[in-house]
């Protein structure tokens, strides 16, 4: 083994956590080296380091294993040209196949270059040399490859190679470029219509573009909900240049004030022509407040979105109410709002509601005061296990109020 040349070095850590301790398993490649019977060599080296000091020691067990050559004090000497030190990959899609580059190392001058791998700059970074000694007017290469693992809008990495030249005993190396997902949505995670009043649809304006894909064909759009339709349209030259994109798309989405009061949930789903990007689900959200709202009054806690009422802890011997506003839109309804009907669980919840002030335009104002009576009823309702309330109305659009509450009465 003392005889044999090096051809290749090549080093790469694989962590094994135990209690205490990650296991760094660094394997050295020989290449272009034979032993006695003819068979090429392969030797494996395990370390143990101990996980709150593992940058600092695989820097240190990395200058044991690749040492830096030795220069000649007195001559004569080696000189390392390179043919460039940096390259850009430019654009690159996240999660692509991996790219590399070569660059060469040249000896000008009088004495044997030796060379040596030193460290890299990040653990998606490979690099390796395919000799570790060159002779005056020969050359070697190093390769640089590169994993797109994660988007990074200006990614710059690289790694040295250690040399006996003494005007040049380290030599970086740099990849550069730029890693983001073929298709970019604008909204970028969600696209959310708002809030919905009356019969009146909610709109928004969004794009999805490719800075990648040079010819973006959609192929079809659907929705899970049949609330949900969407117009789309090719972006105009001045919304790619603006956007810095190849190809693209304007949609206008629209949904229809035909969904239950509350949340909707939407999912569009995105097919592309030729398989040139996967499928991309989109997530639509709208929020429709109906004719009947319901706003917290003074020292009261409740979710509107969820139309939850807290009336908190208090003893059951004393019970507890609180207030909330309730504001009728009569703009299509010319009757005085009246509740028709009430039920709850618990059956000791009660409910009352009476008019609040003059009317505001179409919109008429009532107290609902909801509470647990005086009586010395212990019990409990969570979020997990709300009580309910359920009101029928006389209101067109909104014939069934549906409120839940948490208290706590012990």
């Amino acid at each position: 083994m003392n005889s044999m040349m090096r051809r290749t070095l090549r080093w790469q850590p694989a962590c094994l956590w135990g209690p205490g301790t990650c296991l760094i398993a660094i394997f050295v490649l020989l290449s272009g080296c034979e032993d006695p019977d003819g068979a090429q060599s392969t030797s494996e080296l395990i370390l143990s380091i101990d996980k709150d000091d593992q940058v600092e020691q695989v820097e240190d067990d990395n200058k044991k294993i690749n040492p830096a050559p030795k220069v000649s004090p007195t001559g004569p000497w080696p000189k390392a040209v390179s043919t460039g030190r940096t390259y850009d990959f430019g654009r690159m899609r996240l999660h692509a196949p991996d790219k590399k580059h070569e660059f060469t190392i040249s000896n000008e001058g009088e004495a044997l270059l030796e060379l040596t791998t030193g460290k890299s700059t990040c653990q998606c970074t490979s690099f390796s040399l395919d000799r570790n000694q060159i002779a005056p007017g020969e050359s070697a290469t190093v390769t640089v490859q590169w994993k797109a693992a994660k988007e990074n809008p200006a990614f710059r990495h690289g790694a040295t190679v250690q040399t006996n030249d003494p005007d040049n005993t380290e030599m970086t190396y740099l990849i550069t470029g730029i890693v983001e997902s073929s298709i970019i949505t604008k909204p970028a995670e969600k696209w959310s219509v708002g809030n919905l009043n009356g019969n009146t649809p909610g709109v928004i304006q969004t794009t999805m573009f490719s800075r990648i894909i040079p010819d973006l064909r959609i192929e079809t759009i659907s929705a899970e909900t049949e609330s949900t339709t969407v117009e789309y349209v090719p972006m105009k030259e001045s919304d790619l240049n603006l956007n810095n994109a190849l190809s693209g798309w304007n949609f206008n989405i629209t949904v229809r004030p035909d969904f239950p009061v509350g949340e909707l949930n939407d999912t569009l789903t995105v097919t592309f022509r030729d398989g040139k990007a996967d499928d991309v689900l989109i997530p639509v959200s709208a929020r429709r407040i109906g004719d009947l709202r319901f706003m917290p009054m003074r020292g009261t806690r409740f979710d509107e979105r969820k139309r939850l009422i807290s009336l908190g802890q208090f003893p059951a011997s004393k019970g507890h109410e609180s207030d909330l506003l309730l504001l009728v839109n009569q703009e299509e309804f010319d009757k005085e709002f009246k509740i028709l009907e009430i039920e709850s669980d618990p059956n000791f919840i009660e409910v009352a509601i009476e008019p609040l002030g003059n009317s505001a335009g179409t919109v008429t104002r009532y107290r609902m005061t909801i509470g647990v009576p005086p009586k010395g009823l212990r019990s409990e309702r969570s979020s997990t296990n709300p009580g309910i309330i359920r009101c029928v109305t006389n209101h067109p659009t909104e014939s069934e109020i549906v409120i839940l509450v948490t208290f706590n009465a012990f």
